[in-house]
């Protein structure tokens, strides 16, 4: 469920506070444990909430932490999901179309 009262948690926060800070890990070491297409810059940027969690960034978090991707990939939903109905509201109510004539 969305949060109605508050913005729910960036998935890059979760990743910097339950996972990376309890194991001593640097956005630098992360990427080069998960190796690929990873760097720091796409670590930090996650942390800092100017990217999302891919898929396949859900599948590599998943079998490096030992989680699941769908833990990953619902966390990324939840807030892309709660991002889209703000922006909605920001817009106004839709106005009913007329009837042509």
């Amino acid at each position: 469920m969305i949060p109605s009262n508050r913005k729910p948690t960036h998935p890059g926060i979760v990743l910097e506070r339950d996972f990376m800070k309890p194991m001593g890990i640097t956005p630098a070491q992360l990427a080069e444990k998960l190796g690929g297409k990873w760097s720091e810059v796409k670590i930090t940027s996650i942390i800092n909430g100017q990217e999302g969690i891919s898929e396949k960034s859900a599948q590599d978090l998943a079998a490096f932490f030992g989680t699941t991707a769908d833990f990953w990939n619902h966390l990324q939903q939840q807030y892309f999901q709660w991002a889209r109905v703000r922006r909605e509201m920001d817009k106004g109510p839709l106005k009913q179309m007329k009837k042509a004539q």
